[in-house]
């Protein structure tokens, strides 16, 4: 999927298989990620340890900019053992209308999941929020408009993730206050631009104590940026590590094909 605006930036795409005769499509969500979905669902090993699964710990999870609902089924079916609530906010009800191609009725009956998808603008979504540190990720995943811009000594410099709107300090601290003390904020960056790609990290260090950069290890230029209101120590990446490494043998037949660990643990580094 691409917007007109940007036909060069593909939204998400997915790789499906189909039975001669048969009407349903099985679309494959580990094999068609794209690296900033890999990347953001490695982020969950900030957050995530086996406790979650033994006392039945919902992780609660709130998308922005929820598209057609592919992040989500990737995120269910890497972490298929989890207990996943999922607020997906989306304003778009054209994209919306995508949203049934890639529903899976054996994960709506699955007990282990709650998927809200709501059409709503994310600022006034997470503005008018009435449940503090309730969220244990935000993923932040909005491109802008065709003519929007962040002003830079004077400049206008286009980018086309995240959202303009969520460069501010006060909807920061609202997103703040709805996440969990051990949260974390997971943005897309999305820019070709150094000073706008400077920029935004420079915000994000002045809002939260910790920022930890994953840059894609392929050709894709998207960054991934984790944020948090703990301080994340050198000692706590090698925690990070550890983790990813013990989900990736236990599951190795769920997890991503084209995952490069090594690759993956030299693109993490602390801003």
């Amino acid at each position: 999927m691409i917007f007109s605006y940007d036909p060069l930036t593909v939204q998400s795409e997915l790789i499906y298989t189909k039975k001669e005769k048969e009407e349903k499509i099985n679309f494959e969500y580990i094999e068609s990620a794209s690296q900033y979905h890999i990347n953001f669902c490695c982020s969950f090993f900030f957050i995530i340890n086996t406790n979650f699964i033994k006392e039945k710990n919902f992780i609660n999870i709130c998308i922005l900019g929820g598209g057609t609902n592919v992040l989500s089924n990737i995120i269910k079916s890497i972490f298929y053992d989890y207990y996943l609530h999922f607020d997906i906010i989306e304003i778009d009800e054209t994209v919306h209308k995508f949203y049934s191609l890639f529903f899976d009725e054996q994960m709506k009956i699955n007990e282990k999941y709650i998927t809200n998808y709501l059409i709503n603008d994310a600022y006034d979504y997470i503005q008018n929020f009435d449940k503090a540190q309730f969220y244990d990720i935000i993923f932040l995943d909005m491109n802008n408009s065709q003519n929007s811009y962040i002003q830079i000594n004077d400049c206008k410099i286009h980018i086309t993730c995240p959202h303009v709107k969520f460069l501010n300090k006060e909807i920061i601290s609202s997103i703040k206050k709805i996440l969990k003390e051990n949260g974390i904020l997971v943005i897309n960056l999305l820019t070709r631009d150094i000073k706008a790609r400077t920029y935004v990290y420079q915000l994000f260090k002045t809002l939260f104590v910790s920022v930890i950069n994953i840059s894609s290890s392929n050709k894709e230029i998207n960054d991934v940026i984790v944020c948090s209101s703990e301080v994340i120590t050198e000692e706590r990446i090698s925690t990070f590590h550890i983790g990813l490494m013990e989900m990736i043998k236990k599951n190795y037949d769920k997890w991503f094909l084209n995952f490069d660990f090594k690759n993956f643990i030299h693109n993490v580094k602390i801003v």
